[in-house]
């Protein structure tokens, strides 16, 4: 992730959480004021239909007052009231008082609560509803809801109680107006809302109780419920258009954050970018002016340092290269003092030999001296080879076909001279063959052999050469000396490690280069106490020829 997207994203969280914060704010406290704005208008709604019903209960007063006056203005009904005769014009009068104050149902009570007239319903003359006037009469303002049963159906109407006195007698009169569909409407404050009974009420609707029959003879005094209801489509409006315009403020505040915060990552980057080329193409040999910069901000320090950096980088770089070059020249000595030392080891112990060989007499002496004659021309030449080896230096030596048995024999004569020591010489039949130069050849040999001679406990124990031919060409130097731990080979092997007082620690490690410049490989078994074997493994001549010839083909 570039550093340009790290800070966007940082920066747009930076501005969308408090937005989103203040949105989910807003968006409550909206939707908080609109449920109150909502309740107060069903609050305001349910006083409208009780004031409404109040109106119609005072609207159906009057108009039994008016029916209660007719009545008593009737002498022809007052009469047969009075006489208890008369009963088809008494049993007509009510449907008549009922159609002409434009009430929905009425009903006039004679003794025992026996309907005496029936505005609404004809038959029921005759009929018993002994308590329909106590509970009128017990009733807040007389006022009770009851379903009343017409010749063609029943319904709901809103009735009142008064009284006919005539005589000494009194004629309850119930009057009732139709709380029908028509009437709910008018009730309703605005389209939105809708009043019904309760047992067709919605959830969340505002209740108005009123008490309620359930027949006019009906035997107990119930409660119905006029429901008012808000559709909740306008808030469900108003919130979505709240949320629309909310979430269009999020998007654009978005999107302006995104591009505020890609303005201000590519104004901070560009010089870090600017200076991230010049750090590409800074060269480590010539680094000044690579960071001038005339900034005074965060940058400007940034490029001051790394002008600093740059300056101590090539202070640095100038220390390596004379410590390297140091190095260098006491690896070439080590190296140099190690192949002489192989070198002079053999003359010394020809000289050693030689010396006790005269002691003994001029016979002897004649008799060694051309027995180990050959030891010390061979050694003269690989010193002076080594000399010319080391003249050229870079120039790599040239690979030839040797005898591996001549060459272990001729290390197994330079180590000889010395009784402490054991040497056993195993060879190979028939002679095997390898492609290699002699001087490098003879310095591997020469140092494991001599490593190997070191390495016994005391001076004393056996050193054996072997030699195998076959698929692989193998070389062993097999010493019964103290062995190496693991650690102990691993410092040999990368040099500068000897357990000797006086030894350079290289043996390995030049061991290990000439063998791989030849195309073989080298492996140590050793252990503490268990002695060492060290095997170096020689590609088949076969195979070195054909690797030779593609190199010639080329």
């Amino acid at each position: 992730m570039t550093f340009r997207t790290r800070l966007a994203a940082a920066f747009l969280p930076a501005v969308l959480i408090p937005l989103v914060v203040f949105g989910w704010g807003v968006r409550r406290a909206v939707s908080s004021r609109l449920e109150a704005l909502f309740d107060a208008r069903a609050d305001a709604a349910i006083e409208h239909v009780r004031a409404r019903v109040a109106g119609t209960s005072a609207d159906l007063a009057r108009r039994l007052t008016g029916v209660r006056r007719a009545a008593g203005a009737d002498l022809h009904l007052r009469a047969a009231l009075a006489a208890d005769s008369g009963a088809d014009y008494v049993r007509d009068f009510a449907g008549t008082a009922m159609r002409a104050s434009g009430l929905a149902s009425l009903q006039i009570l004679g003794a025992g609560g026996t309907v005496v007239s029936s505005g609404h319903f004809r038959n029921a003359y005759g009929w018993a509803e002994p308590r329909l006037a106590a509970y009128l009469a017990a009733s807040p303002e007389s006022l009770v809801l009851i379903r009343v049963r017409s010749a063609e159906s029943t319904f709901v109407t809103l009735a009142r109680l008064d009284s006919l006195r005539v005589g000494d007698r009194v004629y309850p009169i119930v009057g009732g107006i139709s709380l029908d569909s028509e009437w709910m409407a008018r009730s309703a404050p605005d389209p939105d809302v809708t009043v019904a009974f309760g047992d067709s009420a919605r959830a969340g609707a505002h209740i108005l109780p009123l008490p309620f029959l359930t027949s006019e003879d009906a035997d107990s005094l119930g409660t119905v419920s006029l429901a008012v209801t808000q559709s909740p489509q306008p808030l469900a409006a108003i919130s979505g258009s709240v949320d629309r315009w909310l979430l269009a403020g999020l998007v654009a505040a978005a999107l302006t954050g995104l591009a505020l915060a890609l303005w201000l990552a590519v104004r901070l980057s560009r010089p870090l970018a600017d200076l991230t080329a010049r750090a590409e193409a800074l060269d480590p040999g010539h680094p000044e002016g690579a960071f001038d910069t005339v900034r005074t901000d965060e940058i400007g320090k940034l490029a001051v340092v790394l002008s600093t950096m740059t300056g101590r980088l090539r202070d640095g770089a100038e220390v390596a290269r004379r410590a390297e070059r140091r190095a260098a020249l006491g690896d070439l000595a080590r190296q140099v003092n190690h192949d002489i030392r192989n070198g002079l080891t053999p003359i010394r112990n020809v000289f050693r030999h030689w010396t006790d060989a005269a002691s003994e007499g001029p016979t002897e002496l004649a008799r060694v001296f051309a027995e180990r004659r050959g030891t010390v021309e061979s050694s003269v030449a690989y010193l002076h080879a080594l000399a010319g080896e080391y003249a050229r230096l870079a120039v790599p030596g040239v690979a030839e076909p040797c005898d591996l048995n001549a060459a272990v024999q001729g290390a197994a004569q330079r180590l000889a001279g010395d009784e402490a020591v054991t040497i056993r010489v195993e060879l190979a039949e028939p002679a095997p063959v390898v492609r290699a130069d002699p001087l490098a050849l003879r310095r591997v040999i020469d140092n494991l052999a001599s490593n190997a001679r070191e390495a016994l406990r005391n001076g004393r124990g056996t050193v054996t050469l072997r030699t195998r031919g076959g698929d692989h060409v193998c070389l062993q130097v097999i010493d019964t000396g103290a062995g190496m731990s693991p650690a102990d080979l691993e410092r040999a092997l990368a040099g500068f490690h000897s357990t000797k007082p006086a030894g350079s620690g290289l043996g390995l490690t030049i061991v290990r280069r000439l063998v791989g410049d030849a195309g073989g490989a080298l492996r140590v078994d050793t252990a503490p106490g268990a002695g060492s074997s060290f095997t170096v493994e020689f590609p088949r001549i076969e195979c070195v020829r054909a690797a030779g010839e593609k190199e010639g083909d080329r």
